[in-house]
């Protein structure tokens, strides 16, 4: 059996938050789960019948709320910083507003692009003004992942893994989260010597996993979106799918050979 030990305790914490809030939105969860999230759950309730205290709802819960902080760090601190990135070498046209997201999402052509679905041709007008004007929150599967994960903005459903997660929008964003704005908006890496300790030196983080891809890209869609209030579950959009959909995807033996290159390729 493939699984990350990550993706396992995220996925108990988040039944267990689920459950303290309300008991049969968590047996509806666990009836309505894919495989692949049953498997998890499967997992952490062996972990937990194997160490003890392990499922105390009490230390869950607040990790669950701390989780949720640090999130909404996260979610501002890329609002913020989106709007002062030239991707590929262009500025926002028209610009971004910083301190609102009204003018994101379907509301601005280059962010509409990088939301569409790979499964959408772009220089196609009519199915750009498709997109646009008949929009419906896009499966999160991966024939239907958003534009913004692929090198150069440009998917191949044929093909998934070419290109997927190397976007120039998808590294920046990780440098974002994890370094100080000298490092980040700059091709130097940090000095792990210094005093100022980096996102990275403080949780331990020594390479780049898919959990990590997968949060990354979460928090990417969210920032590109207009929402105003980030809701993993229940709003416009599925992040906990999409988030579970790009990890499932990502430790699937089958594309092993092609994730290992991807991590090697983050990690060099």
């Amino acid at each position: 059996m493939n699984w990350e030990p990550f993706a396992v305790i995220n996925a108990g914490v988040t039944l267990i938050a689920l459950g303290m809030d309300d008991e049969e939105a968590m047996e509806a969860e666990l009836a309505s789960a894919s495989e692949k999230k049953k498997e998890l759950y499967d997992i952490f309730q062996i972990l937990c019948e194997r160490i003890p205290g392990l499922a105390d709802a009490n230390d869950w819960s607040l990790l669950d709320i701390g989780k949720t902080s640090a999130r909404t760090e996260d979610n501002h601190v890329l609002k913020v910083a989106l709007p002062g990135w030239k991707l590929d070498g262009k500025e926002w046209n028209p610009p971004l507003n910083a301190k609102s997201k009204h003018d994101r999402g379907l509301n601005h052509a280059e962010c509409a692009r990088l939301l569409a679905p790979i499964s959408v041709k772009w220089e196609n007008e009519a199915e750009r003004v498709e997109f646009r004007t008949r929009y419906n929150p896009p499966m999160t599967a991966a024939q239907h992942w958003p534009a913004f994960m692929y090198l150069g903005y440009v998917g191949d459903i044929q093909n998934l893994a070419t290109g997927l997660l190397r976007s120039e929008i998808m590294v920046r964003a990780a440098r974002t989260l994890i370094y100080p704005p000298s490092v980040a908006d700059s091709d130097n890496e940090p000095d792990h010597q210094s005093n100022r300790k980096t996102k990275a030196d403080t949780y331990g983080m020594e390479e780049v996993t898919p959990s990590f891809l997968a949060y990354v890209a979460v928090a990417v869609r969210f920032s590109l979106s207009s929402e105003s209030v980030f809701r993993i579950r229940g709003g416009l959009f599925n992040y906990e799918r999409f988030y579970n959909d790009i990890v499932a995807y990502l430790t699937d033996p089958i594309y092993k050979p092609d994730t290992d290159e991807l991590i090697e390729w983050w990690n060099g």
